[in-house]
């Protein structure tokens, strides 16, 4: 006898394996996208954060008087104290948040459509008197020094 033919347990076999195999493939490639969108965002998110410290780092940096004036209003009765206080004055609060909104795009970045909260405490660092600012915007903080001239 010579039959040339394939049997029907080869052909379930060969189905069989071929079926797991391309099942593997597309569970790869489901992994791999769910992968990569997870990174897309938290890098997105990371961006979008660095923007929004920049921009205020930035809106910081000119508004140096009138922050240092405003500081200098709390009036610090203890160098050494650890206490933040916050700088309330509404018009530097507004400013402030007019010009990040103006420069920051509050469409993609949920950090910059927030309010700005300034707070300061005094220090004295190797003989140089200073300010530590805390700058909270959404759940972005961050610590700024600003040195007396």
């Amino acid at each position: 006898m010579n039959n040339k033919g394939v049997t029907l347990v080869e052909l379930i076999l060969s189905f069989a394996l071929v079926s797991v195999t391309v099942i593997y493939f597309f569970q790869t490639i489901i992994t791999v996208k769910k992968m990569y969108i997870t990174v897309k965002n938290d890098t997105d998110d990371f961006i979008n954060k660095a923007y929004a410290i920049k921009i205020t780092d930035t809106i910081l940096t000119n508004s140096y008087d009138l922050i240092t004036n405003n500081i200098n209003a709390i009036g610090f009765d203890d160098t050494t104290s650890t206490n933040w206080n916050e700088i309330t004055d509404v018009n530097l609060i507004n400013g402030i948040n007019d010009n990040l909104h103006s420069l920051c795009d509050t469409s993609d970045n949920s950090y910059c459509s927030g309010t700005i909260k300034l707070f300061v405490k005094k220090y004295d660092a190797n003989g140089v008197d200073g300010y530590m600012l805390k700058v909270g915007l959404n759940n972005v903080v961050f610590y700024k020094n600003i040195s007396t001239r």
